[in-house]
């Protein structure tokens, strides 16, 4: 086993069966499954979406990221670093546009677009191509009744 155990790259993780799996993380948290309810006039019924998402992205404020030193990268960078020390590198939240809650405190929901974060976890290695982003609208085929009743079934592609 020691010998099998040499030939082993450092840096990666070594027992990836005791990392748990890869995952996607859904932010603000639905309330059950993946249903999102709300209604635009009564901001009462997004304020719990609205507080999720602040507190999801706390950890990302400029401010914040100051305090742990960590390394302004250019586009990249964080995939090209040799090691074997690795640098944390900031994110930006203006990556994020609209959905940053700089420009629009209330992340879309009062206006009817809400915003709804993907996080993927635990990917060793990954190196995304092109431009990695979900876009979502509404489904044209959804009946009337459906709408009024806030069940709007989202394409994602």
């Amino acid at each position: 086993m020691w010998v099998m155990l040499q030939t082993l790259n450092d840096e990666v993780p070594k027992y990836r069966d005791q990392i748990s799996s890869p995952g996607l993380m859904v932010f603000p948290k639905p309330v059950s499954a993946l249903e999102y309810s709300f209604s635009m006039s009564d901001p009462d019924s997004y304020k719990g979406y609205i507080d999720d998402l602040k507190k999801f992205l706390k950890p990302y404020a400029l401010e914040e990221q100051k305090k742990k030193n960590l390394r302004v990268c250019g586009d990249g960078v964080l995939f090209e670093q040799s090691g074997p020390v690795y640098e944390a590198c900031q994110f930006p939240l203006d990556l994020l546009q609209a959905c940053s809650g700089v420009n629009d405190p209330d992340f879309g929901y009062s206006s009817g677009n809400p915003c709804i974060l993907v996080k993927m976890n635990r990917i060793i290695g990954l190196r995304p191509l092109g431009r990695p982003r979900i876009d979502c609208t509404v489904n044209s085929k959804v009946s009337i009744f459906k709408i009024t009743q806030l069940l709007l079934e989202l394409w994602c592609i």
